[in-house]
């Protein structure tokens, strides 16, 4: 059986050959294939580089420029679930297009003033137009009720 030299931490498979590196900061090992080394620069990389090294997530996790004016997030809002970096790795979230460009508004799809303004005194009229004669209409049959109430003891002389 051949000689292993750990597991590496990228793709969680046994280290078959001395071509690894260790993270200088987590000390945990990596293939040069989950590195992202390839091997002639590996073979020209001296012991200090190699101590060195850092691995992917570690570089992860370091500022990329000075956060000092970044605020503090309260203790009380962190979060409750952590996420499996394997979950969430290079996932992009777009928002659903709303339209197709073809769909897209012109400036003559929009309502000005004017136009506002006329299309509102229209449903107003109709609205009370509508209103007087249905008030008109059970007023007449009131009055025509009342004609007939009085025809009945008319009719009887």
């Amino acid at each position: 059986m051949p000689p292993t030299f750990g597991i590496c931490a990228g793709c969680n498979k046994s280290i078959k050959t001395k071509e690894w590196l260790k993270c200088g900061v987590c000390a945990r090992k990596h293939d040069l294939e989950c590195a992202n080394i390839p091997h002639m620069k590996f073979c020209q990389m001296d012991n200090d580089s190699k101590a060195a090294w850092r691995c992917p997530e570690c570089r992860c996790k370091q500022p990329k420029s000075d956060n000092t004016n970044t605020p503090i997030r309260a203790a009380g809002n962190s979060l409750a679930v952590s996420l499996d970096s394997s979950d969430v790795c290079n996932v992009t979230l777009r928002r659903p297009a709303n339209s197709t460009p073809g769909e897209r508004n012109t400036s003559s799809d929009f309502i000005t003033e004017d136009k506002l303004r006329t299309i509102l005194k229209h449903e107003i009229r109709v609205a009370v137009k509508t209103t007087i004669e249905g008030i008109i209409s059970d007023r007449l049959k009131t009055i025509d009720e009342q004609m007939s109430g009085f025809q009945e003891p008319v009719s009887f002389f």
